[in-house]
């Protein structure tokens, strides 16, 4: 290998750049002792994996228009999403919980660990296999789906949380957010922080699951759609300007569950279709005609 194209290179380092950002501003949020500023790290870090987001979305469709991807660049990319949407998002969480948790919940302090790693694993084996599948596809056509939740759907759906966590737990008491008021904003984000640890194994079983996911960007991006289609990205767009936080936690576990959900209702009804029909209380045979008048 002599040569590589440098723009789309460019964009998967940014990618990868952008998560180990992610990385040091929790790091940086760690060793500050006034929660404010620890908190406004901790921010900065989850909306930095939204940023790798926005580079990885971009670097492989650069590749493609321009005639340039390429076995390095498939491999370099999925290096970079291990890291912004594995040990990131990951190393996020781990943190929240480890601050936040103890005053609302008592895990066991190699819990928030152990999740994390789990999380880290799945996603690094969700990527080496949709490595050797599109080695194996052979297809210059863009995708329509993905085996398995993508990595960056997983990571922003923790990141989302993350940020609505803070924006729940740290709001001023005069602002208003969804009209809730100072107490039952506390109340949710006690929740939250409890429940967020529990979201990484289910999000790192959907990544190495085989259930089919849209591919959102091919889908939106590619081609020519629908006035709907237009009509649907700009309300997702003015939601996400209004109220950015809790757009995106919807909209990333929607994506998270929606195929899931899908998937469970079809299994119910074909078991219900494959159930024996209820017989109702059995009846006495009728007796034989015996040939007689």
């Amino acid at each position: 290998m002599k040569r590589i194209a440098v723009f789309p290179t460019l964009l998967t380092l940014g990618n990868a750049f952008c998560g180990f950002l992610s990385i040091s501003y929790v790091a940086d949020a760690v060793n500050r002792t006034d929660p404010g500023e620890a908190a406004r790290f901790m921010v900065h870090a989850a909306w930095m994996i939204f940023l790798a987001m926005a580079f990885d979305a971009f670097d492989g469709k650069v590749a493609r228009v321009t005639g340039k991807a390429s076995h390095f660049g498939a491999e370099l990319d999925s290096l970079a999403d291990v890291i912004s949407f594995g040990v990131a998002p990951a190393y996020l969480v781990k943190v929240l919980v480890q601050i936040k948790a103890p005053t609302f919940f008592n895990f066991h302090p190699r819990f928030a660990m152990l999740v994390s790693v789990l999380f880290v694993l799945c996603a690094a084996l969700r990527l080496a296999r949709y490595n050797v599948e599109a080695r194996s596809e052979r297809s210059d056509k863009p995708k329509a789906s993905f085996q398995g939740l993508p990595s960056p759907a997983a990571a922003g759906t923790l990141a989302a949380l993350v940020l609505v966590f803070f924006e729940l737990a740290n709001a001023d008491p005069r602002s208003e957010v969804l009209g809730l008021t100072p107490e039952t904003r506390a109340s949710i984000a006690q929740v939250l922080v409890r429940v967020l640890p529990f979201t990484m194994p289910v999000l790192g079983y959907l990544m190495i699951s085989k259930i089919p996911y849209t591919h959102m960007v091919n889908r939106y991006a590619s081609g020519r759609r629908p006035l709907a289609y237009l009509a649907q990205v700009l309300i997702l767009l003015v939601a996400t300007v209004s109220q950015p936080e809790l757009t995106l936690a919807a909209a990333f576990l929607g994506y998270a569950m929606f195929s899931p959900l899908l998937r469970l209702r079809s299994f119910t009804r074909r078991r219900r279709a494959e159930a024996p029909v209820a017989r109702g209380p059995s009846c006495p045979s009728p007796t034989p005609p015996s040939g007689r008048i």
